[in-house]
C-alpha cells in the first residue's frame, strides 16, 4: 500500500512505450517446477568471529526422522552462520528458529544437535510456536564433540516453529547444528504449505454454467483463480466435489451482485453434505469497488470491479463425504458466481498458557460475543502483562476492537485462527507495535472496510517491531493492509498465516525494515501489492537483507504479486504468484515510488509465476511477469535472478524498461513457456543481461526484442 499513486507524473516516463496486447494461459499451474534451491537467510550485522568446534559433525546419520539445517534457518541478534552450523548467543533475544513441517498434529520427538565448547553446562530457552516450552541447560561437548538434546513436543498439522534462543543469559558458547523431527515433513518446494485443500469450482462436478477462460479487465473470470468460475443462476444449480478427508472448516470464494446503492446484499446458498441442506450466509458487502484509483463504494462512479470476497463457517463433513453448494428457491441472489472451496480440518482451541493473563476472566471480563467494546479491557490487560512480564491470552470468542492497540515487549496468544475473532470496527482495529520482543499468534482478524481510506483507516498489523519479534499462524480479513513494517524493525519473523480481501497491501515492509521475513503466507484478493518491500526516499532508512519466501499471491486486484521498490540486498525465494489482474506483474523489481536505489546484491530464486502481467490504462501499456523498472534512474546493484519459471504470461514473460540502464541484471536457470505477447522485451537503451540457460517457448509475438542492452550468452539457451 502506497500513500499515492499519481500516474499522471509518472505516464511521461513511460512515453513511448509499445504497448502488446494478447492474452493466453491455462486453467491452473504447471505440475512441474524446478528443483527447490536453498538460500540462507539474510545475514546479521559483521560480528566478531567466534570459536567453533574443531571438527565437523561427525554423526548425523544416527539420528532419525527430518533434518533442518540450523544455518539455512531464520536467525536474528547476534547469532552468525557457518556453512554447518550457527552460533553467538550472546545476548537476550538471540536466536535461532526452525520452521518445520507436519503432516499431522501429533507429539513428536524433537533433537537438538549441538555443541557447547565450555568447561561448564550453558543455558538456553527452547519455545515452540512462540511459547516458551523450558530452558535447556546444554552440558559441556569440548571443543571437538557434537551432541544431542531430545525433547518431545506436540506439533501442530502444517508450519510449526522451533526458537532456541538466549533469554536473560549471556552465552557464546554453544553452537547449534541441526534439528530432527522424527514426525517431521520436508517443506514444500515453492508457495505456502496449506493445510487446507483447494478445489477449484470450474473442475468440481457441475451442471451449471462455467466461465471461459478471460483476462480481460472488470469480467468475472478475470478476477477468478486460473481465470475460470462457475455460475450458479439458476434453481438446482450445484456445484459438487467429494472429500476424501474429514473437514470441519469451510472456505468459500464467491461472488454475488451487489445493492444498487453499494452497500451489499445479503442471501443464503445451500451446502449439501451427503444430501443434507445447511444454510451459508452470503454477502457482497465487502466486494464491489467503483471509479477511479483509490476506488470508492459508491457505484455512480461505474467501473466495477473487485466482485469477491470469502466466507469462512464450521462445518462437518466426514471423510468420503459429498459435498455440494446449490442455488435453491429461497436461495434469492440473482447469480452466485463460484471461484473455488477450501476444506480443513480445524484443531481444537489452544489453550491457556500457564501464566497468561485471561481477556475473559475477572479482573476483564472482556465480552466474547463482539457486542461489547473490548478495546480498553485489552490494553489494560496488556498494560498489566507487560508489568508482570507474561502475556495475553484471548480465549475462544469475538471481540470487537475499535482504535489501534498498542503493544511493546507482550505475547498477545489466542485459542486459533479458526476460534479467536478480533473484530475491527469503523475501519479500525489493529495491533500497533512500539518496541521488541514483541508475539502475536494464532487469532485471526477481521475489519469491516467496505473501500480503501488509507488516511482513515488501520493496518491489521503495523508499526516498529525493534528487535527479535514474531508474528505467527494469523488470519486477517477486511482490513486497509494486511501488514505495514516500520524503520527500526530488524529481526522480525512473521511466518504461516493468511491474509485476504484487503484494500491495499498484504504485506508492505517499509522504509528501514531490517533483517526480516515473511514465510509461509497465503495473500488472496489484495487491494495493491500482495508483498511489498518500500525503501521510499527521503530518510536515511532503507530496507536491507529481507526475505520474503515459501509464499503465494494470488489474485492481488491491482499491482504486482511481489514488489521490490529499491533497497540492500533483498531476497524472494521460493515463492508462487498467480492470476494478476491490473497494473501487475508477478514480480517486480523497480524503482517506482522514489525508493532508495537497489544496492548490493537483490537475489530472486526459485520463484513461479503463472497467469501474470497486467494492463496500465493510466500509461496504457502492459508489465511484463517479470518486470525490471528503472523509472528515472538507473539500476546499478546486481540483480540475480536464477530458477524462475513463467507459465503463461498475459504479456511480455520479462519486460525491462524504461529510458535508464541496468547495469548488472542476471537470469539463469530459468524457463518462459508462454506468454501474450513477447518472451523478453528489452526496454532500455543500454546495460547489461547475461541469459545462462534460459528457455523461451510458445510466445504470440517474437521470443527476444532488444532495445539496446549488451547480451551476455553464457550455457544453453533457446527459443531467441
Amino acid at each position: 500500500m502506497r500513500e499515492y499513486r499519481n500516474h499522471i507524473l509518472l505516464m511521461a516516463l513511460l512515453s513511448g512505450l509499445v504497448a502488446c496486447g494478447g492474452g493466453g494461459g491455462s486453467d491452473a499451474p504447471s505440475s512441474a517446477n524446478p528443483p527447490p534451491v536453498v538460500e540462507p537467510t539474510p545475514e546479521p550485522e559483521p560480528q566478531p568471529e567466534v570459536t567453533a568446534p574443531s571438527v565437523p559433525e561427525t554423526d548425523e546419520t544416527s539420528q532419525q526422522g527430518t533434518r533442518y539445517q540450523a544455518e539455512d534457518q531464520f536467525i536474528s541478534g547476534a547469532v552468525t552462520k557457518s556453512e554447518s552450523y550457527v552460533g553467538g548467543f550472546k545476548k537476550a533475544g538471540d536466536r535461532v528458529i526452525f520452521s518445520i513441517n507436519s503432516n499431522s498434529a501429533n507429539t513428536s520427538a524433537i533433537t537438538i544437535r549441538y555443541a557447547n565448547i565450555a568447561t561448564t553446562e550453558q543455558p538456553l530457552a527452547l519455545y515452540l510456536n512462540g511459547l516458551k516450552i523450558q530452558d535447556v541447560k546444554f552440558p559441556s561437548t569440548g571443543d571437538a564433540t557434537w551432541a544431542s538434546h531430545s525433547i518431545n513436543l506436540a506439533l501442530r498439522a502444517g508450519v510449526n516453529t522451533v526458537s532456541v534462543q538466549a533469554d536473560n543469559q549471556e552465552n557464546g558458547d554453544v553452537f547449534v547444528g541441526s534439528l530432527y523431527v522424527a514426525n517431521g515433513a520436508e517443506m514444500p518446494e515453492q508457495g505456502k504449505g496449506a493445510v487446507y485443500t483447494t478445489f477449484e469450482a470450474e473442475l468440481q462436478n457441475t451442471n451449471a454454467e462455467v466461465l471461459a477462460f478471460d483476462t480481460t479487465y472488470k469480467t468475472l473470470a478475470s478476477e477468478a483463480s486460473g481465470r475460470r468460475a462457475v455460475q450458479l443462476k439458476n434453481t438446482g444449480d450445484y456445484v459438487e466435489l467429494n472429500s476424501e478427508a474429514a473437514a470441519s472448516g469451510l472456505v468459500l470464494r464467491y461472488a454475488i451482485p451487489d445493492s444498487a446503492s453499494g452497500e451489499g446484499t445479503v442471501s443464503t446458498l445451500g451446502l449439501y453434505v451427503n444430501g443434507e441442506r445447511q444454510d451459508l450466509a452470503v454477502t457482497s458487502k465487502y466486494a464491489w469497488v467503483y471509479g477511479a484509483f483509490p476506488y470508492s463504494n459508491n457505484p455512480s462512479d461505474g467501473e466495477a470491479h473487485r466482485f469477491y470476497d470469502e466466507s469462512a463457517y464450521h462445518v462437518s463433513i466426514p471423510a468420503g463425504a459429498t459435498v455440494r453448494l446449490q442455488k435453491d428457491a429461497q436461495d434469492t441472489a440473482a447469480y452466485y458466481t463460484l471461484d473455488l472451496i477450501e476444506l480443513e480440518q480445524v484443531p481444537a482451541p489452544i489453550e491457556q498458557p500457564e501464566g497468561y493473563i485471561n481477556l475473559a476472566e475477572a479482573p476483564y471480563l472482556a465480552d466474547t460475543s463482539g457486542t461489547a467494546d473490548a478495546t480498553s479491557l485489552l490494553n489494560e490487560a496488556i498494560n498489566d502483562a507487560k508489568s508482570a512480564g507474561t502475556g495475553v491470552y484471548m480465549p475462544a470468542g469475538q471481540y470487537s476492537i475499535t482504535n489501534r492497540v498498542s503493544l511493546n515487549g507482550v505475547h498477545i496468544q489466542g485459542a486459533g485462527i479458526w476460534h479467536t475473532r478480533i473484530m475491527g470496527r469503523n475501519g479500525k482495529g489493529g495491533f500497533f507495535a512500539t518496541g521488541s520482543n514483541t508475539r502475536l499468534t494464532d487469532f485471526k482478524i477481521i475489519g469491516d472496510a467496505t473501500s480503501r481510506r488509507d488516511s482513515e483507516d488501520h493496518a491489521a498489523i503495523e508499526g516498529n517491531f525493534g528487535t527479535n519479534s514474531l508474528v505467527q499462524n494469523i488470519w486477517v480479513e477486511h482490513m486497509k493492509v494486511g501488514a505495514w513494517i516500520a524503520k527500526g524493525t530488524d529481526g522480525l519473523l512473521m511466518i504461516n498465516g493468511r491474509v485476504r480481501d484487503t484494500y491495499a497491501d498484504g504485506f508492505n515492509f517499509h522504509q528501514g525494515v531490517l533483517r526480516s521475513q515473511v514465510s509461509h503466507f497465503n495473500v488472496r484478493n489484495s487491494g495493491d501489492d500482495a508483498f511489498a518491500m518500500w525503501s521510499e526516499n527521503g530518510t536515511s532508512a532503507t530496507n536491507t537483507a529481507n526475505v520474503f519466501s515459501y509464499n503465494t499471491a494470488q489474485l492481488p486486484m491491482l499491482a504486482n504479486g511481489f514488489a521490490i521498490y529499491g533497497g540492500d540486498s533483498n531476497k524472494l525465494l521460493n515463492n508462487i504468484a498467480m492470476d494478476t489482474v491490473v497494473s501487475s506483474a508477478g514480480i517486480a523489481l523497480s524503482h517506482r515510488f522514489n525508493p532508495k536505489p537497489f544496492s548490493g546484491t537483490t537475489v530472486v530464486v526459485n520463484n513461479s509465476l503463472y497467469r501474470t502481467g497486467g494492463w496500465d490504462y493510466g500509461w496504457n501499456t502492459s508489465f511484463g511477469a517479470l518486470w525490471v523498472f528503472t523509472d528515472g534512474t538507473p539500476i546499478t546493484g546486481a540483480i540475480k535472478i536464477d530458477h524462475l519459471t513463467i507459465k503463461d504470461a498475459v504479456y511480455d514473460g520479462v519486460l525491462v524498461s524504461y529510458e535508464q540502464a541496468v547495469d548488472a541484471l542476471q537470469l539463469s536457470n530459468s524457463q518462459i513457456d508462454g506468454a501474450g505477447s513477447m518472451g523478453i522485451k528489452l526496454a532500455v537503451a543500454e546495460g547489461e543481461l547475461t541469459l545462462e540457460n534460459v528457455t523461451v517457448a510458445n510466445t504470440t509475438d517474437v521470443a527476444l526484442d532488444n532495445w539496446g542492452m549488451n547480451i551476455i550468452e553464457e550455457g544453453s539457451n533457446s527459443g531467441f
